[in-house]
């Protein structure tokens, strides 16, 4: 009896383990969904409202979810107390720490980085368009993202299920 219920809760951690992967590439998904509309909520606040970028920062942190909300609040504060002379390094700095642990992969946080450091420095038309390119970035990132849950969901979970049963068959 003992041994039925650990090849169970073996075959059960292993089919988790393939859903937690499942479930780390939706995260990374709706990460780059969330960057794609701070992006769009940012060129606008820029362009047409003419806001100043601790403004804006603040005013689309209400309207994104975590963990960039905390990071455009983090951003903002800074910014406003004048940490750093630097909008790039203040940048740098909270993806580091706010972003860092999250699902986005290093090109994501890269291109993120790149965005920072490119912000605060050239007028309103250059804004929008590096925030334009970026949008291009993450928008084909998201797609990419999407393309490959669609093909690797199936295999991950089938995967930790068979992982599950090779070691049921070993062990017991």
């Amino acid at each position: 009896m003992l041994k039925l219920f650990g090849a169970g809760l073996t075959m059960f951690s292993c089919f988790a383990a393939g859903c937690l992967i499942c479930a780390e590439m939706k995260k990374r998904i709706h990460i780059l969904e969330e960057l794609r509309r701070m992006t769009v909520m940012l060129s606008a606040e820029i362009g047409y409202a003419n806001t100043m970028l601790d403004e804006a920062f603040g005013s689309i942190a209400k309207r994104v979810s975590p963990p960039l909300s905390d990071f455009l609040v983090h951003v903002q504060e800074k910014m406003q107390k004048g940490e750093e002379a630097n909008l790039g390094v203040i940048f740098e700095k909270q993806l580091e720490m706010d972003l860092k642990g999250t699902a986005l992969k290093e090109s994501d946080l890269a291109s993120l980085r790149t965005l920072g450091g490119q912000l605060g420095y050239l007028d309103v038309a250059m804004q929008k368009k590096t925030l334009d390119y970026y949008l291009e970035q993450v928008s084909d990132a998201c797609v990419q993202a999407k393309k490959e849950y669609r093909e690797k969901e199936k295999m991950f979970r089938c995967l930790g299920f068979g992982a599950g049963a090779f070691l049921v068959i070993l062990l017991y």
